[in-house]
């Protein structure tokens, strides 16, 4: 669905939403050298860029990709994986050289996905309350959340968690705010939105959204992350068809799903997009560029 807010399918108010969905992006690079250099080509400096955690990688290149990130004039965030961490100490040293040698002010605290638990941190919250971020100088820390479920944790534990991350939220001087997994389906995620607010859960919402990618390659992640629901609407499309499984998939349907489930509601929740680069960066920001476009942004 290409992005028009001239269609009859958008709400009387929608550019509200759709500025601020399209204005505040964020996005993120593997912690290699080429990946780093490849994402400066195509994103702006100042941009935030995550940087995640991977089980095969060393918390040593993390700090690398940090620190070449924060020197080129971009906001690099690093991913702490709780379950990944195997001590009070590792945690201690990895923010003390994200902080200290790296220069970061911000971070995403996750568990990760790994099904051990490898030292004393089994989830977020498990970190966030040793006060470490803090002490060690971060000013904005993100959190993870789920709009369709975590396959490794039901949905009153993931209910509670979200509580739990906002409470403590509020007693802490840093800024906080949630980073979604990706999704595919607008009206499922504003229904997420507004039962956070039912909640009483006042966080904003950087809502993740998979980049322009061929089917295969989206379902491939889809299923590595676990999005189910809207991930299944994804295989119908692709159903039986070579031709179709190749197809590039651009997130403008995403989009507008939001902008028309969130009807005249200004869904002040979102505060922004992250953008996963899964068909590459390069092609991920040219999307951006013609979506801004097209919002007459």
């Amino acid at each position: 669905m290409k992005l028009d807010l001239r269609s009859a399918e958008y709400p009387v108010h929608p550019q509200p939403l759709l500025q601020r969905l399209l204005t505040h992006v964020s996005t993120e690079t593997l912690p290699d050298t080429g990946e780093v250099d490849k994402l400066c080509a195509h994103v702006p400096a100042g941009a935030r860029v995550f940087i995640p955690s991977l089980p095969s990688r060393d918390r040593a290149d993390t700090v690398a990709a940090a620190k070449t990130l924060n020197a080129r004039g971009y906001v690099a965030v690093p991913h702490i994986a709780a379950r990944g961490l195997p001590s009070r100490a590792a945690l201690e040293d990895f923010l003390s050289r994200l902080t200290g040698e790296a220069g970061c002010r911000e971070a995403l605290v996750i568990a990760g996905d790994r099904p051990e638990i490898a030292g004393p941190y089994a989830g977020s919250m498990d970190v966030l309350l040793t006060g470490a971020l803090e002490r060690h100088g971060l000013r904005t820390i993100h959190v993870g959340a789920h709009p369709e479920g975590n396959r490794l944790i039901g949905a009153a534990e993931l209910r509670e968690a979200m509580l739990g991350k906002d409470r403590y939220a509020r007693g802490s001087d840093a800024d906080f705010d949630f980073v979604t997994q990706f999704v595919f389906d607008g009206a499922t995620v504003v229904d997420w939105a507004r039962t956070l607010r039912g909640l009483g859960i006042g966080l904003p919402v950087r809502l993740g959204i998979a980049g322009p990618a061929d089917l295969a390659t989206l379902l491939r992640y889809a299923k590595i992350c676990g999005v189910g629901v809207s991930a299944r609407a994804l295989m119908r499309q692709g159903a039986g068809s070579v031709k179709l499984i190749r197809r590039i998939v651009k997130p403008d349907g995403l989009i507008a799903g939001v902008v028309a489930a969130a009807g005249n509601d200004p869904l002040p929740e979102f505060a922004g997009l992250h953008v996963f680069p899964f068909g590459g960066v390069g092609r991920a920001m040219a999307w951006l560029a013609d979506a801004r476009r097209a919002a007459g942004l």
